[in-house]
């Protein structure tokens, strides 16, 4: 062989190699605990199942990965669930998904999951949702959503996830305004709307942890005079209302009010 056609050869040689080169580096980039730059990449070399439309708003933080991200198609994990009942299947598929999959969701410790929901269809199909919790609070605004078929397979996965920073783990730590304090609060900003009417609450007022400071707050749904209810989030330290929003929409513009005054 010539030397000309040597080269040549060697050229395209390493042109073949180039996918399967970069398909190793992406995952290996996961593995090592870094959130990988081709997320799509990545999963499609993982679960050659998923479909292709894959939605993603993930992006990296020094402190995790923050946004959303959702799959559907085709998921087998590794470590499976094949035995127990059914929601035991459910729960342990489910959560070895998660815990392989910890570097884009976010989670490395799974104790840090609270189950909020399993549910088994006459079909065989399932469906878990989890929250994260930071300190024993509800992370706020961060959920996992994973579906089932019959046979045991992940079809789809919806994830919102958000970062969590030291100063988030010190925080849900410290002392925090009480129940009470809360409750006081929301009856005395929604009095001057109530004309006399009693203040009701939808729940009793929750702490949550939230991924930007003050990272905890006081969570609580109130109304008055049969109105729909206003949702707050008061500021666990301060007592400082970071927002008030009406649970009710509306889609008239009626000079600034909202179907909650």
């Amino acid at each position: 062989m010539r030397a000309r056609d040597r080269v040549l050869l060697a050229i395209l040689l390493a042109s073949s190699m180039l996918p399967f080169s970069a398909s190793i580096a992406v995952e290996q980039e996961a593995h090592r605990g870094r959130f990988p730059q081709n997320l799509h990449r990545y999963l499609k070399d993982r679960h050659p199942q998923i479909d292709d439309d894959v939605i993603s708003s993930l992006q990296e933080t020094p402190h995790g990965p923050l946004g959303h991200l959702n799959i559907s198609g085709r998921i087998v994990p590794e470590a499976a669930v094949g035995y127990g009942g059914p929601e035991e299947r459910a729960r342990g598929t489910a959560l070895a998904f998660i815990q392989e999959e910890s570097v884009i969701l976010g989670v490395s410790d799974p104790a840090e999951l609270k189950e909020m929901e399993i549910e088994i269809e006459e079909s065989g199909a399932a469906s878990v949702r989890y929250v994260r919790t930071v300190g024993g609070l509800e992370l706020l605004d961060s959920s996992i959503f994973i579906r089932l078929d019959a046979d045991g397979a992940i079809t789809r996965v919806d994830a919102t996830v958000k970062p969590v920073c030291p100063e988030l783990r010190q925080a849900v730590k410290k002392a925090a305004i009480s129940r009470q304090d809360v409750r006081r609060i929301v009856e005395r900003d929604l009095a001057q709307r109530g004309r006399g009417a009693p203040v009701m609450f939808l729940y009793e007022p929750r702490e949550v942890a939230t991924w930007q400071a003050p990272y905890a707050v006081w969570a609580a749904m109130a109304f008055v005079d049969g109105k729909p209810a206003w949702s707050y989030l008061i500021d666990a330290f301060t007592g400082e209302i970071r927002s008030r929003s009406c649970s009710a929409f509306t889609m008239t513009d009626d000079g600034g009010t909202t179907p909650c005054d």
